[in-house]
């Protein structure tokens, strides 16, 4: 900006000098035209500055790694002047990683009226992804002055890895005491039979079969009990360098997400136990979507640097822990079988430890898993 000032300068000296050798007459026209120019420039540009007004729509509250989503700067102009070029900036910042960007826009907003521009934003990693409006720069025609203006507006977006939607169990049902009878709109399943109780209706009596028992027997129905499932995320980071940092931890949602749905899908319920060395928290959710708000949470704060000591934490959970989600094959798990599966998009492998986890890898991932 300070060149375009000397040039003009330089531009409007040589055209006042022309004039004084060559057009005396006007000379004096030309002298007023140059200094009122600048003048009239610099009265657009800070008064259109001072009442230009920006704000900062923010889009859907979680997004996916790779995908860009659309935030809408909306920009108002409600001066008669026409603003030629609008200068905004826009910080991003991965606060569970430590990641920072600043992205620059060039825009023009006519006199009174109102321009939507859409910044398109793709996270590179999970976390909660910091998008801030920090400042607006507002230029003249001829770019010589500028009026910059300061916003605070600012959103959060949580970003996670997308996780195919997992198929459904095949398990058998559990049949006869072990089946329960459990609120739900699932239609009730036969069960089997068992002998007669006083209370029982009439038409619940298997006559057919009754005619072999001394005593009659009757129908039973309900809903099969499910084994409840605890699975833990052990939340700490091994690598030291940046992006393998955000490798791993990608890995690791994507493995804690297609369990959850998994689970959900095939279970009443599920609980999530989020490990730290300093403290611990579970959550028991009944479907997938149940766990976007509690990864918002977690994703503010970044990982730590040492699964081994948010094992501390199983001793308090006992035996109900069934899977165990970490980025590193631990020594001396306090599980029967550890099963790694390479995570979609990432050269990293996460550690699936537990009873049963060489299913639910086999089911969730391409890779058959192995004992460490």
């Amino acid at each position: 900006m300070r060149t375009l000032k000397i040039l003009y300068l330089l531009l409007a000296g040589v055209c006042y000098l022309f004039f004084c050798l060559y057009l005396p007459q006007f000379s004096a026209y030309l002298l007023l035209c140059i200094l009122l120019l600048p003048a009239l420039l610099f009265f657009a540009a800070h008064y259109s500055g001072a009442k230009l007004q920006a704000e900062l729509v923010p889009p859907k509250p979680h997004a996916h790694i790779g995908e860009p989503f659309s935030c809408c700067v909306r920009l108002k102009n409600p001066t008669i002047f026409p603003i030629s070029t609008v200068i905004f900036r826009i910080h991003l910042e991965n606060e569970t990683l430590t990641e920072l960007d600043d992205v620059e826009f060039h825009e023009a907003v006519p006199p009174r009226q109102t321009v939507c521009i859409h910044v398109p934003v793709t996270p590179e990693h999970a976390g909660a992804v910091h998008v801030t409006l920090q400042s607006v720069q507002v230029l003249d025609t001829l770019l010589l002055f500028s009026h910059r203006k300061r916003f605070s507006a600012a959103f959060s977006v949580t970003a996670l890895p997308e996780v195919p939607q997992p198929p459904a169990s095949t398990s058998p049902l559990q049949a006869g005491e072990d089946a329960v009878m459990q609120p739900t709109t699932e239609p009730e399943e036969f069960l089997g039979v068992r002998e007669y109780r006083s209370g029982d209706r009439m038409r619940a009596i298997h006559w057919k079969l009754s005619s072999r028992f001394p005593e009659p027997v009757v129908r039973e129905y309900g809903i099969p009990a499910r084994t409840p499932v605890t699975v833990a995320f052990l939340y700490a980071v091994q690598a030291d360098n940046p992006q393998e940092r955000g490798q791993e931890l990608d890995a690791m949602l994507e493995a804690l997400q297609a369990c959850a749905a998994f689970f959900c899908a095939n279970q009443d319920s599920v609980t999530v136990v989020f490990c730290r060395s300093d403290w611990h928290r579970s959550e028991t959710i009944t479907e997938e979507q149940s766990l976007l708000p509690l990864l918002e949470n977690l994703l503010e704060t970044p990982p730590e640097a040492d699964a081994a000591a948010c094992l501390s934490h199983w001793k308090s959970l006992g035996e109900t822990a069934a899977f165990c989600v970490t980025d590193t094959i631990l020594e001396n798990p306090p599980f029967q079988k550890v099963f790694t599966a390479k995570a979609t998009g990432s050269d990293k492998h996460v550690s699936i430890a537990g009873n049963g986890s060489e299913i639910v890898y086999r089911t969730l991932t391409d890779s058959e898993g192995g004992a460490a």
